[in-house]
């Protein structure tokens, strides 16, 4: 298999639920580019995409949903994150489906930068408050 990312432990939050959302991710990023080096059909790694940007709306969800749970300070910094992520990808799965783009290596290296930015930058800070406010890992 080709990786674009490997899972490795400077991803891992120490939020259990959510890192093996991230991990997930992570899967769906390198199957998905997998197929593309592999030169598979293209309708292949366009479902496959589709399943990541899906994912990635339930991971958005469930992270937000804590967060309001847990009066997290910086709750709209990372709703915004999750916002401009999801309209970039919402804009390009709407050329995808009238059939005027394709799934490239360039979109996913976009994708690959965008999450790993927002695991190290963006998610470390509800994870280190986690620590602070001694709550329970989820």
């Amino acid at each position: 298999m080709h990786y674009l990312v490997e899972w490795n432990p400077t991803l891992v939050l120490g939020v259990k639920l959510f890192d093996e959302h991230h991990e997930h991710l992570v899967f769906l990023l390198n199957t998905t580019y997998d197929l593309i080096v592999s030169n598979a059909p293209a309708e292949l790694y366009d479902g496959l995409f589709r399943e990541l940007k899906d994912y990635a709306v339930y991971h958005f969800d469930a992270e937000e949903r804590w967060m309001h749970e847990h009066e997290y300070p910086r709750l709209q910094t990372h709703l915004d994150q999750h916002e401009m992520f999801l309209h970039e990808i919402l804009l390009f799965e709407k050329e995808l489906d009238q059939g005027e783009s394709f799934v490239t290596v360039g979109l996913l290296t976009f994708v690959k930068e965008w999450l790993l930015h927002h695991i190290y930058k963006i998610d470390s800070e509800y994870a280190a408050l986690l620590v602070s406010r001694g709550i329970p890992e989820i």
